[in-house]
């Protein structure tokens, strides 16, 4: 019973859970007013479409400033390779050329880190929806390239919007999950200090859990120190 009650107060006070719903609430809300509501499954794909690719970025982790950087840049870029891909279309020749242009300019993002990467991703996955957005819509290209638009800029305000409410829930969330990392860490090192444990077995249950509170660590500073005001 404590370990259950120990899992589920960690889950709780992860930021995972604050993220998985607003990212869950995002891409939803969408699909819940075209489609279940105004019954336009073609407006409410590509719609949902941008707002979902935005919302792979918006991922635990960073600053706020670097995190509204990191999904603008998507925004411009991913509504731009899709628009490019659609406007190439008609023309196989070119569309090689710009699909391969495409897919090696933003792979390359991964230089900057995962985060650099899941950015590329998200570009790229707009740039395939483009792409095979003639057997789910039959809107023009332009029509469907705004309605994306407007679903990446939906979604962008609202995460703003709601990291600005609840900035004050969020840092206590990430510090949370870093006092959980770090205990954890600590009941791992005190394994070592019981003369029946086998000690490959207890660096094994050790390195884990080290990489896991350097990264809820990392996050920490992230968001109360590197957010402070710089005079």
């Amino acid at each position: 019973m404590h370990l259950y009650s120990d899992t589920l107060n960690r889950a709780l006070s992860s930021p995972n859970l604050f993220f998985g719903a607003r990212q869950g609430i995002g891409v939803l809300l969408p699909i819940i007013v075209f489609i279940g509501l105004l019954n336009e499954h073609e407006m409410g794909f590509a719609f949902a479409a941008g707002a979902l690719a935005i919302a792979l970025v918006d991922q635990p982790g960073g600053t706020r400033r670097f995190r509204r950087k990191e999904m603008f840049f998507t925004l411009v870029m991913g509504n731009l390779a899709a628009l490019t891909t659609g406007l190439a279309k008609p023309f196989p020749e070119i569309l090689w050329l710009v699909i391969g242009a495409q897919v090696f300019g933003l792979s390359m993002l991964s230089v900057f880190g995962k985060r650099g990467g899941l950015v590329g991703f998200c570009c790229l996955l707009m740039m395939v929806l483009s792409l095979s957005s003639d057997s789910v819509s039959s809107l023009p290209i332009m029509e469907q390239s705004l309605l994306t638009l407007a679903g990446s800029s939906y979604y962008f305000l609202l995460s703003i919007t709601i990291s600005y409410l609840f900035r004050l829930f969020e840092v206590r969330l990430t510090l949370a999950a870093a006092v959980y990392a770090t205990a954890r860490y600590m009941q791992a090192r005190a394994d070592f200090y019981d003369v029946n444990n086998d000690l490959d077995a207890c660096f094994r249950r050790l390195l884990p859990r080290m990489i896991s509170m350097t990264d809820a660590h990392q996050s920490a500073r992230d968001s109360v120190l590197r957010s402070l005001p710089e005079d």
